[in-house]
């Protein structure tokens, strides 16, 4: 009966980390946890390996394969918004160039809008003298407390 050399060596076997992996997984957000879920070791294995293949920390790794995602990312929606999805043209045009929606109010005497002018255009004249006749009750109810 013959045993391989693997067989022979006391302890766990090596874990492989395939690194081109990590990166895709980096590329898409994960995290130093998740990735190392996807691998099934522990995280400072990921950062073990990433140390010794590549002379990296995990954070410097991630910083560099998920900017590659971003731009990816901002690839497909700059295309998406050029192709007509309006959703994506208002939210790009409020992220990069800063605009935002406005929402106009006419508060002018003419009865439009809010504002002691807009309710009272709406009122009777009888609606007027009972709401002119209720503030001035109650300014008298405060000075006599």
């Amino acid at each position: 009966m013959s045993t391989s050399a693997a067989e022979n060596q006391p302890g766990r076997p090596p874990i492989v980390i395939n690194l081109s992996q990590a990166e895709s997984l980096c590329q898409l957000g994960c995290t130093l946890r998740e990735v190392a879920g996807h691998f099934k070791c522990s995280e400072d294995t990921i950062q073990r390996v990433i140390k010794t293949e590549r002379d990296q920390t995990f954070s410097e790794f991630y910083a560099m394969h998920s900017a590659a995602g971003n731009v990816s990312l901002r690839r497909v929606q700059m295309q998406r918004a050029l192709a007509g999805d309006a959703k994506l043209l208002i939210w790009l045009g409020k992220q990069r160039l800063d605009q935002v929606d406005k929402k106009e109010v006419d508060i002018t005497s003419k009865g439009q809008g809010i504002g002691p002018a807009g309710v009272l255009a709406g009122m009777s004249l009888e609606e007027k003298k009972a709401l002119l006749a209720k503030l001035q009750a109650g300014k008298e109810g405060q000075g006599n407390g």
